[in-house]
């Protein structure tokens, strides 16, 4: 396992105890802290060694924040059952400049709006993208180089 798998490994192992703790935002920021303790409890390593870790560790601490999804919880990893009559315990939010991950009950109405037009957003991309594999499946077929019956 490399030092990047170890650290992510390490990363999601905290995020994974803070939101078992019900925490109610989970920051990259106090993620990183968490692994630097882990991998330096001496604080040992020269200043700018230190500093330059924690940066590498916050931007490693944030694709985790991005990665976690709901397959990873427990829930289903289908596209069709993705959203199939569950929520998310946790959703994306920017707070004091930074995204967080926060509880879903937490969440503030101009959090939720904000959420919500980002799921359109996506829903809006999604539906385009469709409609231009049709268009290209139609005209595969009125050429011939797609067969109806295969």
């Amino acid at each position: 396992m490399s030092s990047i798998d170890q650290l992510t490994a390490r990363l999601r192992i905290a995020y994974h105890q803070l939101d078992d703790a019900m925490v109610v935002e989970i920051e990259p920021q106090k993620l990183a802290e968490a692994v630097m303790s882990d991998i330096d409890p001496a604080k040992a390593a020269p200043a700018m060694v230190a500093w330059g870790c924690m940066e590498h560790l916050k931007q490693l601490a944030r694709a985790v924040c991005r990665a976690i999804d709901p397959a990873e919880l427990g829930e289903s990893s289908e596209q069709g059952e993705m959203f199939a009559g569950t929520l998310y315990d946790r959703y994306p939010a920017k707070r004091n400049g930074q995204y967080v991950r926060v509880l879903r009950d937490h969440l503030t109405l101009p959090e939720r709006l904000a959420i919500e037009h980002q799921f359109e957003k996506q829903i809006s991309a999604r539906l385009a993208h469709l409609e231009m594999f049709r268009a290209e499946t139609q005209l595969l077929v009125a050429s011939g180089l797609l067969d109806k019956a295969a």
